[in-house]
């Protein structure tokens, strides 16, 4: 895995190897078991495997809800504490016409810009739309690194293409403690179905004199997922 692009090259996150690559990469660049994912098949195949709090509330929606206080280090994947907007409770994703509408609910309210004491901060769905137990695709929300506004994207693993912000085929909006984030099917190959996880990750702001954070930590639905573990979570 080549992380000589990133901005950031100390903080090796866990989960966003889908995003690796980038001019301007992602916060998160996956550590755990190199960027190509567990060698176990990912497994959704039979509701008995799906985690406690999985529905599927109506046709075309499907919704994981998640323990509060289960965040982890972003290095050690051992129970640490991260910000209440970093804590997953509840996500959602359910078709709207052509689109797909990602909500994913947590237990702080999200901050309209950039908080003092976080370099970076990161909200986001990976979808696996191939079936080889690996992300395809990512679509994210984030403050990257050292900057006070949201940005947005989508980004392709394949061809490392990014569209961000104005290029993005969809909106982002964010209230309260809701992250909402609508994606034209189009942009990803209209599939009929696929595997998904959700993931958070924020990086304290470093301490005078240090380059790395005090601490980065987040969360992720489901629990055991790619690419430290092989669960990913089905739609529809």
């Amino acid at each position: 895995m080549n992380h000589k692009n990133s901005i950031i090259p100390k903080l090796l996150g866990r989960r966003s190897a889908a995003f690796a690559g980038m001019a301007v990469p992602l916060l998160l660049i996956a550590a755990v078991a190199g960027c190509g994912g567990s060698s176990s098949p990912a497994r959704t195949s039979a509701s008995a495997q799906l985690p406690s709090g999985f529905s599927r509330p109506s046709a075309g929606v499907v919704q994981q809800i998640d323990a509060l206080g289960d965040t982890v280090d972003s290095h050690t994947h051992q129970p640490a504490p991260a910000p209440r907007e970093a804590d997953i409770s509840q996500v959602t994703i359910r078709k709207d016409g052509q689109n797909l509408v990602f909500t994913m609910d947590v237990s702080g309210p999200l901050p309209d810009t950039r908080p003092s004491d976080t370099l970076a901060a990161e909200w986001g769905f990976l979808l696996d739309t191939n079936g080889d137990g690996k992300p395809d695709w990512g679509v994210y929300a984030r403050f990257p690194v050292g900057q006070p506004n949201w940005s947005w994207g989508l980004y392709n693993q394949i061809n490392k293409n990014d569209l961000s912000d104005q290029k993005f085929p969809g909106t982002m909006t964010h209230s309260g403690t809701t992250l909402t984030i609508t994606l034209n099917t189009a942009a990803i190959g209209s599939p009929k179905s696929f595997r998904w996880m959700a993931y958070t990750d924020d990086a304290e702001a470093p301490v005078q004199g240090q380059t790395t954070p005090e601490q980065q930590a987040g969360d992720l639905v489901p629990n055991n997922a790619w690419p430290a573990g092989s669960e990913w979570l089905p739609y529809p």
